[in-house]
């Protein structure tokens, strides 16, 4: 059995076990491999902090929160307390395990700066008000996001981090997620549609900027790389989100983390990149076509009705400003030739 901590997001969690709502997902975990330890919801850029904050009483409080509140996930709390006492590094190295699994995703949380100047995320925020109103927190003095930081401050705090990480672990055995948004998803009905443009775009700037850190900074560990389109699943057991993806590509990192543990050189897993690439091209090419393309902008009885309606002007200049570039490759060409047709009419 392989051993393996992760200090990363549910992307990362959700390669080695979860459910999904379809068939065949209820017990689909990850064989020979077991979680030892798993945080997620904390912010690692200041979890190397000393908290000011009075973290004695803090069990006793979250107890009661638990009696009041009999549905709340033991999980999340946990993640919460170690995120305000600044334990989890701590946390995720009290328990060997072969390997470290990190990603990028759990970089992009939004932070609560307090009136004592420690800095939390602002996830599960109805359990951090009810700590402020028993007086175990400060008061927020400001809610902030990874850009409010200067980018020396953000770069420092990483390489804090690392530095402790590789303390721990040899960057052979620390395996990095590349975590991208999906422009896509798969809806209920299957069909092929997109998340908001700029919404997608904010995302993935956050991500590459911490992702290139994280690379830099853990140069020589094991890389899971995200293959060339991402495809969001609306039936995802956690809900539709820009990071909850098809299963193909749970089962396309299953195979790279096979092929690490086998010790195996990274062209072998670039192959497996190839692979699965050309896996999402097939097997979804007629989606995307028939469902970006073709539904949208291209079916002339379609557009003259469009074109005459002014509630549905925006679906076509959206769709015609659609930047090629956010496409896969082999998408880009059919992409731009329906556009020339919609612009010649």
């Amino acid at each position: 059995m392989t051993s393996v901590n992760i200090f990363a997001s549910c992307v990362s969690r959700d390669i080695f076990s979860f459910k999904h709502e379809d068939l065949g997902w209820e017990d689909d975990k990850f064989e020979n491999y077991d979680v030892c330890q798993y945080i997620n919801f904390v912010s690692p850029l200041f979890c190397m902090q000393e908290t000011k904050s009075n973290v004695n009483v803090l069990d006793d409080f979250i107890e009661k929160y638990r009696k009041k509140n009999k549905d709340t996930s033991n999980f999340r709390l946990r993640c919460k307390k170690l995120d305000i006492t600044k334990t989890s590094l701590s946390y995720i190295t009290q328990k060997k395990s072969d390997f470290l699994i990190l990603d990028n995703y759990i970089f992009q949380y939004d932070y609560l700066i307090l009136e004592n100047g420690d800095i939390i995320t602002s996830t599960y925020r109805d359990f951090i008000n009810f700590l402020i109103e028993n007086n175990v927190l400060p008061r927020i003095k400001k809610v902030a996001n990874c850009y409010d930081f200067s980018i020396d401050t953000v770069r420092e705090n990483i390489s804090k981090l690392a530095r402790l990480i590789k303390e721990h672990y040899p960057l052979s055995n620390i395996i990095l997620v590349e975590v991208k948004p999906a422009l896509f998803y798969l809806s209920s009905n299957n069909k092929i549609i997109n998340f908001d443009l700029n919404y997608y775009q904010n995302l993935k700037n956050k991500l590459e900027f911490f992702f290139d850190i994280l690379k830099n900074e853990f140069s020589g560990c094991n890389i899971i790389k995200s293959p060339e389109i991402q495809i969001g699943d609306e039936k995802h057991t956690w809900g539709l989100l820009s990071v909850h993806y098809i299963k193909d590509y749970y089962n396309y990192c299953r195979k790279i983390i096979n092929s690490i543990s086998k010790g195996e050189n990274s062209k072998t897993q670039e192959l497996i990149l190839d692979d699965y690439n050309r896996e999402i091209k097939y097997k979804y090419f007629n989606f995307f076509y028939r469902n970006i393309c073709d539904n949208l902008i291209s079916k002339n009885k379609y557009l003259n009705i469009y074109k005459k309606s002014l509630n549905n002007l925006h679906k076509i200049k959206t769709y015609l400003e659609f930047p090629p570039s956010v496409l896969p490759t082999w998408l880009q060409r059919p992409f731009c030739q329906l556009k020339r047709r919609i612009v010649a009419k």
